[in-house]
Formats: structure tokens, sequence, C-alpha cells
């Protein structure tokens, strides 16, 4: 399954450099949020641009079919985005491509 990520100028610079990764929160509530360590990829451009602020950049992945992701259950306002593991997403061949 072919998934993309939305991202901008600075966003592209640094998943290209170093993969994608998430700043620890202040100590908190945040510390167990089911959000921690994840990314949010679309299953279309299209869905992507509904859910998603930056632009500039897509960031294509290629994932199997059984890989383990969280798809928005019926109901939520932006179903086909996938929650996937930052460490299993940086594992990955990431393509870059400009928004145009």
């Amino acid at each position: 399954m072919k998934l993309c990520h939305r991202t901008d100028e600075v966003g592209r610079d640094g998943i290209e450099a170093e993969g994608f990764k998430q700043s620890d929160p202040p100590i908190g509530p945040s510390w167990d949020s089911p959000y921690r360590g994840i990314v949010w990829f679309a299953s279309s451009k299209e869905v992507a641009c509904k859910t998603c602020g930056r632009s500039g950049w897509w960031v294509w992945i290629d994932v199997p079919d059984d890989t383990p992701e969280y798809n928005l259950s019926d109901g939520e306002p932006y179903p086909g985005n996938y929650a996937l593991p930052i460490e299993y997403v940086n594992t990955l061949e990431l393509t870059f491509e400009a928004e145009v």
C-alpha cells in the first residue's frame, strides 16, 4: 500500500536528514498520549490535504498490506489516515515529491 505524508520545506529537510522524529512533550498527560511516537500517513493526496495544514512536499512510503496500522474508525472526520510508529516508518524507503 502506498501512503503519503504532507509537510513543508523545513519538515522535508529534517525528515530527509534524520528521518521522522518527535520531541518529548512537557511532563504531564502528554507522556501517556496514544499519539506519542506515531506519524500520520494518508491513503491519497486528497485525504492528506484535508488533514494537514503544512504544504510544499509529499513524503511517500510503500508498506506491505499486512502492516499493523491504526485506521481511524468510522465516524471520524478523516477516514483513510493511518497512524504508524515512527520507528517503523524510519525503516522504510522514503520518497520525496514537490507539491505543485
